[in-house]
């Protein structure tokens, strides 16, 4: 243990050292030049805009990107964080679009994609940004548990204060691991999930009523009435080959999970309940549960989220990156990983993994954003893609 220690300690110094010139200063003000003045708010509360008011942090020091690591390692403070930031009060007469980050990052991932959008008058006229964070630590579908909660949470709070309905009303954009989770937002589980698992009744696992309840959560959900529409950037639905490299088990041996997660791990590892486990999960639940164990290629969690069909009244399209013409994906994720059947349009952009990032993505998100709400019609949209040099659309817009 002191060794993970040490190493935990090294890189969130470097990361400290490394972010030392960034422009944020505040961590969830997802802002450069042109969105200066958006300072993120969670719920009713504002979130501390200095350095000293945010806990583990350098006074006086900049602690952009500063959280994403923090997700990581750091679990205490990364759930006292978690939740969904708004850019602006709440206006019902915009559509709130929610961007979830990926692992071991933050919101302020999306500083470029806000930058690009908010020079178009259309898109500040007519959409409002929700941020999420989340401790990026957590196993895929305990993480997706915790986020359709606090989602679900938040958007019901604002319908009670503004007497409005927000059925239908919300897009989602999810980088990386926050596609994951936000996949999970518009899929039926049903009972697909826990049959393929376990070969008992949840309530015949000799767990606490709150660790019952936790994996009740996480392997049964259905779709949110509340979702729109969703744009996944570079998704890793069926894993990525780096969770299986060196780094990755780096990653799986300094990950520092929240307490709930090693409780329940603990526990499943016992002799009465891993016997009730399905061979096919019996060694992912035999080693240490993570998010990097969850996106291995070889993890059933993932594979079978990627299999649940996405909800037929939500529409959806997928933005990967490629590297070069050599690449069958952004070097992290591959572009057969990230594809899913069904999507309204499937775009490939020059980019690496940062794909949400490049000023390619952000103009196509711009486009889909309007043609959402019908400010452009399809055919517009699409000949706008297709006109972006380097782009590949592989399935018309409709």
């Amino acid at each position: 243990m002191k060794g993970k220690s040490v190493i935990r300690a090294i890189l969130l110094l470097a990361m400290s050292m490394s972010t030392s010139g960034c422009l944020l200063r505040t961590p969830y003000c997802v802002t450069h030049e042109v969105a200066a003045n958006y300072k993120l708010e969670r719920g009713q509360y504002n979130v501390s805009t200095t350095a000293e008011e945010f806990p583990g942090a350098t006074p006086g020091k900049p602690v952009g990107g500063w959280y994403g690591w923090n997700s990581f390692l750091n679990r205490k403070i990364a759930s006292r964080r978690c939740g969904i930031y708004t850019s602006e009060p709440f206006d019902a007469s915009k559509t709130p679009v929610l961007f979830v980050h990926g692992l071991v990052s933050d919101p302020y991932t999306w500083s470029r994609t806000i930058k690009c959008l908010t020079k178009d008058p259309q898109i500040t006229s007519n959409f409002q940004f929700w941020f999420y964070a989340y401790p990026t630590s957590t196993p895929l579908l305990n993480s997706g548990a915790v986020f359709r909660e606090h989602f679900h949470s938040f958007v019901r709070d604002i319908e009670k204060e503004h007497r409005i309905s927000l059925q239908s009303k919300v897009i989602l954009a999810g980088h990386s691991l926050g596609g994951i989770l936000c996949k999970t937002l518009v899929s039926d589980s049903d009972d697909i999930l826990w049959n393929k698992a376990f070969q008992c009744p949840i309530d015949d696992l000799k767990l606490e009523q709150s660790e019952r309840e936790l994996l009740r959560k996480s392997f049964f959900f259905e779709p949110s009435p509340y979702v729109s529409r969703v744009c996944f950037f570079a998704p890793p639905h069926r894993g990525s080959r780096l969770a299986e490299s060196g780094i990755g088990r780096l990653g799986m041996k300094i990950v520092n999970v929240p307490g709930f997660i090693a409780d329940l791990d603990k526990n499943l590892k016992r002799r009465e309940n891993l016997s009730r486990v399905r061979p096919g999960f019996r060694e992912y639940f035999g080693n240490p549960l993570s998010s990097v164990a969850s996106l291995q290629p070889s993890a059933p969690v993932t594979r079978l989220v990627a299999e649940l069909p996405v909800d037929p009244d939500t529409p959806f399209h997928t933005i990967v990156g490629r590297k070069d013409e050599s690449e069958a994906g952004d070097g992290i994720v591959s572009i057969k990983s990230s594809r899913l059947a069904g999507a309204i349009s499937e775009i490939v952009v020059n980019s690496g993994h940062n794909v949400h990032q490049s000023r390619d993505a952000a103009r196509i998100f711009a486009y889909l954003l309007k043609c959402h709400i019908g400010l452009i019609s399809e055919d517009k949209a699409h000949r706008e893609i297709r006109k972006i040099k380097g782009v590949g659309l592989a399935r018309s817009l409709g």
